[in-house]
């Protein structure tokens, strides 16, 4: 890999991890204090409901919603995660010899 591709692969990987970080602190206060998350939560008769640890918090439609998009971005950059820490982990021992 030629040294400006790699300095562009280190600042994306730089970015994604801050990104990754601020939306992992944001989902947790979020989460707990809208009292859940929609992924574990319910919809029972037309009404919303976002679960934590089996308590269930009666919401908006508008806020399940968010809820249940935010759950979904936060488990996809979860997953991304893990492969993307072992590349920079590459790309670290790279520069170090």
């Amino acid at each position: 890999m030629d040294a400006e591709r790699t300095v562009g692969m280190n600042r994306f990987l730089k970015y994604f991890f801050i990104a990754w970080a601020i939306n992992l602190v944001l989902f947790f206060i979020l989460t707990a204090y809208l009292g859940g998350d929609a992924i574990n939560g319910k919809i029972i008769d037309g009404r919303y409901f976002l679960a934590s640890h089996g308590r269930l918090t009666e919401v908006s439609h508008r806020v399940f919603v968010y809820s249940e998009v935010h759950t979904v971005i936060f488990i996809a950059l979860g997953v991304l995660a893990m492969p993307l820490a072992i590349l920079a982990n590459r790309q670290n021992k790279k520069r170090r010899h």
